[in-house]
């Protein structure tokens, strides 16, 4: 797909910066102000539709690699923390979605895995009557062994 021109974006309604950004990838400099722009359009952009969740979405059509927000985030605390926020929104929307089925599960289970760090747990019990049983026949084990000890002596 060819890139679209100056002209193009303009009619289309997007900003000089916008534009600036489009063309050239990112300026030459990123400054607070403009990664702070970044920041708060992809939240704003979030929480526009439903189907907005994925931040490369969001910086493809600025114009912007994905690797920018790592970039930013590192470099300034301010954007850091929009970043924060709208990784809480995006996290909301894949749980949400797949709740009512609109999202794969499989593909959400995979998404928050490796994206918002989860994990399934599932914890086995392996003692027949559970923590007090085991705790007593730990127990019973202990005087037994103990009794052996002092039978042998």
């Amino acid at each position: 797909m060819a890139k679209k021109t100056k002209q193009q974006l303009k009619e289309e309604g997007y900003s000089e910066e916008e534009i600036v950004l489009y063309s050239g990838g990112r300026p030459v400099k990123w400054d607070e102000e403009k990664a702070l722009e970044i920041g708060k359009g992809l939240l704003a952009w979030l929480k526009e539709k439903e189907e907005n969740i994925f931040f490369e979405e969001y910086l493809l059509h600025k114009g912007l690699y994905k690797q920018i927000i790592h970039d930013l985030r590192k470099k300034y605390k301010v954007f850091s923390e929009l970043i924060k926020e709208a990784e809480a929104w995006q996290e909301m929307k894949i749980n949400k979605n797949a709740s009512f089925k609109k999202l794969d599960s499989n593909y959400s289970k995979f998404f928050m895995s490796s994206r918002h760090n989860y994990r399934e747990k599932s914890e086995l019990d392996h003692n027949i009557g559970g923590k007090e049983d085991s705790v007593k026949n730990t127990l019973e084990i202990l005087k037994i062994l103990e009794n052996k000890t002092k039978s042998k002596k």
